[in-house]
């Protein structure tokens, strides 16, 4: 009963995180019955986008060389050309910290100001205002770069602790798939 009052106030007052959060237990759901494993990338930049109503989401994971480069957008095409050097400060501080980098947070951040203008200017071209890890025992594994919002508004620490949560549970699919294609 309660469950079903819980339910009716999200539908009234909080319809779209209510509807965030459908579209992102959907996607647990979907991950974990698919048998191709090259789908499950594509699958979560979808989902996430749409989701957390954003311009555009890519998935970065290491190339041979070490290079964070996309494998995987949704949205705006800009994203999609994100590529971030293992060295850079950025890589750096998400594997560190393990927790999401605001791209507001650059300039005051001290941990941050080693960033080049080059990095800076790359993420403002692709359009990148959220940078999400995904650790994979002890290193990092990707990241999830998400756009702006459509609504302009910034991300709440509430979706930013639910990618964080999505991120952390796709890790294991997503980098069971990155050996599938190696092998």
């Amino acid at each position: 009963l309660r469950n079903q009052a819980q339910d009716r106030v999200d539908r009234v007052f909080f319809r779209q995180r209510r509807d965030s959060l459908r579209a992102l237990e959907e996607f647990t759901l979907r991950t974990h019955s698919i048998a191709e494993l090259e789908r499950p990338a594509h699958e979560l930049v979808d989902v996430i986008r749409v989701a957390m109503q954003t311009s555009g989401v890519a998935l970065l994971q290491p190339s041979e060389t070490g290079e964070f480069v996309t494998v995987a957008t949704s949205g705006r095409e800009e994203i999609g050309r994100l590529q971030i050097s293992r060295d850079s400060p950025l890589v750096v501080f998400l594997d560190r910290e393990r927790e999401p980098l605001e791209q507001r947070s650059l300039d005051f951040d001290p941990r941050l100001q080693a960033l080049a203008d080059q990095d800076r200017q790359l993420l403002q071209a692709a359009g990148a205002v959220v940078l999400v890890p995904m650790r994979m025992h002890e290193y990092l594994s990707g990241i999830l770069a998400l756009g702006a919002k459509v609504s302009e508004a910034p991300y709440s620490r509430e979706e930013m602790t639910l990618l964080s949560l999505v991120a952390s549970q796709t890790t294991v699919l997503l980098d069971d798939a990155r050996l599938y294609q190696r092998t």
